[in-house]
């Protein structure tokens, strides 16, 4: 029976147990306790660390892998003249698919434990950077959606002025000259998508849809019935 490390007062203390407890164990742990002979309890903090059988496990692994190493370099030279060492060599091979799932039950029971304990660390950060993800995302959203509105309204301002002959009014020429330049810090990059217009014209070699190969030959400038090249600007992190 495991034990916590620290319990709360009024607590069961067997591990996973929040019950209430008006001893070590709450009533459904403290008859399991008895029933297996209330036999001396072990806290978490006492339990093996796997890390600290590293250096024997590794010297028991390099010295059997030495072993097999040498087996490997005599089996060839074995004689399978007659039947009965043939058979030999056939219980050999099948000891030593045994003993392979010997190995892999041991390295399982000790990457579990760290498995566990790597998924409950990962739990404490993910909630934090599925946050600053999506902080990112969204703050890039925005931010392109003002460079765009900003690139846009030049453009109308600068039309107005060359239909009005180079006239204007103060806010006509500010727009026309507002600068929609990528912010310090962040690229503007050319992503491609593939836009389906009319799948029914799409080639046969295209119907499964290879997206990379039909991409690939949308960049190189070929025409495909159906498909056509959408390229979007996303902002990226200068460096990343």
């Amino acid at each position: 029976m495991r034990v916590k490390q620290r319990t709360k007062p009024g607590e069961c203390a067997r591990v996973r147990c929040t019950a209430a407890a008006a001893d070590l164990f709450c009533p459904r742990h403290e008859e399991e306790w008895r029933e297996e002979g209330s036999p001396p309890v072990k806290s978490e903090s006492e339990r093996v660390n796997p890390l600290d059988l590293d250096k024997e496990l590794q010297d028991q692994l390099r010295q059997e892998a030495e072993r097999i190493g040498l087996a490997v370099v005599k089996v060839s030279k074995f004689l399978l003249s007659i039947p009965e060492q043939r058979n030999r060599l056939s219980k050999m091979i099948d000891r030593a698919a045994e003993r392979k799932k010997e190995l892999e039950v041991q390295r399982t029971s000790v990457t579990q434990p760290l498995n566990q304990v790597l998924r409950t660390i990962n739990g404490w950060f993910k909630p934090v950077t599925e946050q600053i993800d999506s902080f990112m995302r969204e703050g890039k959203r925005v931010l392109k959606e003002e460079l765009d509105r900003v690139d846009a309204e030049a453009k109308a301002a600068l039309k107005a002025i060359e239909d009005a002959g180079g006239d204007g009014d103060a806010a006509t020429f500010l727009a026309a000259h507002a600068s929609s330049e990528v912010p310090e810090g962040m690229t503007a990059v050319q992503v491609y998508s593939i836009q389906v217009v009319d799948y029914s014209q799409v080639p046969f070699k295209y119907t499964v849809l290879n997206e990379r190969s039909a991409l690939l030959d949308l960049k190189a400038g070929l025409d495909i019935p159906g498909l056509k090249l959408r390229v979007s600007t996303e902002l990226r992190r200068t460096g990343r």
